[in-house]
């Protein structure tokens, strides 16, 4: 059964969330969001402290410069894809071709 306990001692998943030109912000950002909740605002919701979450996102591109996506918004990458650490999960978000 999975605890609290359980939960601590285990590392959250990564998640790198590949941004492109072609990516919508609403789509990066909201798979973002979705994996950062992730086993943290359920307690939040019913005791108002946030647990650990489960998984930890990360926004990877190219490399770290800022750049606009397609629906004109900046998106800011956390890691260059040469520089970042083997995730546990790789998401493509959409592609606006």
């Amino acid at each position: 059964m999975d605890t609290e306990t359980d939960r601590q001692e285990h590392r959250p998943a990564t998640v790198a969330i590949l941004a492109v030109r072609e990516s919508m912000a609403s789509v990066v950002f909201g798979m973002y969001d979705t994996f950062v909740s992730a086993g943290r605002d359920w307690r939040l919701t019913l005791e108002g402290n946030a647990a650990p979450g489960l998984i930890q996102p990360v926004v990877v591109a190219g490399d770290t410069a800022p750049f606009t996506v397609a629906n004109n918004v900046r998106i800011v990458p956390q890691v260059a894809l040469a520089d970042s650490q083997a995730p546990d999960i790789v998401c493509v978000a959409d592609l606006l071709l």
